[in-house]
């Protein structure tokens, strides 16, 4: 073999391997940012949740909104109820995003499964979910899921919660499809 081609041969060699290592460091830099991209992302989720913390307060600590007791409701103003039918549909965002698989349910029933929990043993969230079963379909199929893998795991659960039945949470539509 000529030397010429000899040379040209090592340099397509090296080239080719190069090339290689190449993609290989290409697609670990890449795995990389989509784990920091979704850290990042949890963390956005925290802090959109956190906007709402005057309505998760609330529902955890002010008598008024004391999940625990059915005549509480009408101690509600209309703009309580704005507040946490606002917070409800946060979390109806979330189960969009899931759907999507931009969030794993796991992670998201560690992280915000017990406030899911606090939201949903207050009354009034309650008689939301189970008149307006069809508007909620969504924030309902969240809820079921997220109590399921809670009750799976053994977590705890907030004083005073109970699970709604199924059959008080009937749905005669089907959630939105993801192409929808």
């Amino acid at each position: 073999m000529p030397p010429a081609e000899f040379f040209t041969a090592i340099g397509t060699i090296i080239l080719a391997v190069v090339t290689f290592v190449l993609v290989i460091v290409t697609l670990m830099m890449a795995h990389d940012a989509r784990k920091s991209s979704y850290g990042q992302f949890i963390l956005r989720l925290g802090s959109e949740l956190w906007r709402h913390e005057d309505v998760r307060r609330n529902l955890r600590l002010n008598w008024k909104w004391d999940g625990n007791a059915e005549d509480r409701i009408s101690l509600l103003s209309e703009e309580d109820k704005y507040n946490i039918r606002t917070y409800m549909s946060m979390y109806e965002r979330v189960q969009v995003l899931i759907k999507k698989g931009t969030v794993a349910t796991n992670i998201f029933e560690q992280l915000y499964g017990y406030n899911l929990f606090i939201l949903v043993r207050h009354p009034y969230a309650r008689k939301e979910m189970t008149r307006h079963s069809n508007a909620w379909s969504d924030f309902i199929e969240l809820y079921k899921k997220v109590h399921d893998l809670r009750e799976a795991r053994k977590g705890e659960f907030p004083r005073g919660y109970t699970r709604i039945p199924d059959e008080e949470l009937v749905i005669t539509r089907p959630p939105a499809s993801d192409d929808d």
